[in-house]
């Protein structure tokens, strides 16, 4: 895919069951998600947030101004599935519920608390990942299981590695899942034809690292790798992320 459009009609924060409008728009926001998703993209809600810790955010979609681009320029629409559960191997997008929110639209609300100091930048980063959240549908338009991810600037962090397998080749389509000290999914990403991988949107702190050969996304496609091991996953080191910096891994073996 060259882009994927999503269009924001308004961005809420959520703290201590009290919402606050971040963001709103008479003619809805287009964001192509796909576009510098970790350390670049566009800036949405521009708001004087407090300091203060926030347990959810919710961002309201415009279903008709949403969609998919393919390489050959043509564009489809994209389905957003709501009231279901993730289909994830590993349960990402389980902080990620979508529900219908009026004619033509729908809510997507991140249940990922994060906490902004009174010293801090008040920018938040939020990661629609579009590896995680999508799947072709039979008439080729796209569905969406949103898979959101959230760390506020200043915490906001990634992890890159690369992926070989005995001989030394590198391994595509592999997914790298990052672990938080709690057991909870950091974030996720498949990699490329180079067995090169790269998570974005990491709130600081320390993970582990799984490679998985086969596994499902959260909208229930299957994705397996070229020439990783039999095994279903792989245990890869542990990094710490530090906001603003890349922590790279370096080698993992499948």
């Amino acid at each position: 895919m060259s882009a994927l459009n999503i269009a924001v009609k308004e961005v809420d924060g959520i703290e201590n069951g009290n919402t606050t409008v971040l963001a709103q728009f008479d003619t809805p926001y287009v964001v192509n998600v796909l576009n510098e998703p970790g350390d670049g993209g566009q800036v949405v809600a521009n708001a004087q947030v407090s300091r203060s810790s926030y347990q959810e955010l919710r961002i309201v979609v415009d279903l008709h101004s949403s969609t998919g681009v393919f390489s050959d320029g043509t564009s489809t629409a994209v389905n957003f599935q709501t009231g279901l559960p993730t289909l994830s191997t590993v349960s990402a997008g389980s902080n990620t519920t979508t529900s219908p929110a009026g004619p033509g639209s729908v809510a997507m609300v991140v249940n990922q608390p994060f906490s902004i100091p009174q010293d801090g930048n008040n920018a938040v980063r939020v990661d629609f990942n579009a590896f995680e959240s999508l799947t072709l549908a039979p008439d080729g338009s796209l569905n969406a299981q949103p898979a959101l991810f959230v760390a506020p600037i200043d915490d906001a962090g990634s992890v890159q590695g690369h992926v070989v397998d005995s001989n030394g080749n590198a391994v595509q389509n592999a997914v790298a899942v990052t672990y938080a000290a709690d057991g909870s999914i950091g974030n996720t990403a498949s990699t490329d034809a180079n067995g090169n991988f790269q998570i974005h949107t990491l709130q600081a702190g320390s993970y582990t690292l799984r490679i998985y050969n086969h596994y499902t996304n959260a909208a229930g496609m299957s994705y397996s790798s070229t020439s990783g091991s039999s095994q279903q996953y792989v245990s890869g080191p542990s990094a710490t992320v530090v906001g603003g910096q890349d922590t790279n891994v370096g080698t993992i073996v499948d």
